[in-house]
């Protein structure tokens, strides 16, 4: 899905595949690799605010699993303000 997103420019899908992608590697243990799709994902340009946000929350959770909560409390805030729009 993400190559034919590429392929025919369709960023909105390519963010959300790239979101997709790290949820699996979340549950495969490999955070290392869920937080570089997800940092992928929010360097897409011309994105929805809502697919930021979701990539923003799902960093949010990586952190909190990892008890890294100074961070996790960061992306919670960012994926919150997405959602306000400011």
């Amino acid at each position: 899905a993400l190559r034919l997103n590429q392929s025919i420019e369709n960023t909105e899908g390519m963010a959300v595949d790239l979101i997709n992608i790290a949820v699996v590697y979340q549950k495969l243990g490999r955070d290392s690799d869920a937080l570089k799709s997800l940092e992928a994902a929010l360097s897409v340009q011309d994105v929805s605010v809502a697919t930021r946000s979701e990539a923003a929350y799902e960093t949010a959770r990586i952190h909190f699993r990892s008890n890294k909560l100074e961070l996790a409390r960061e992306w919670i805030d960012k994926s919150l303000s997405l959602n306000k729009g400011e």
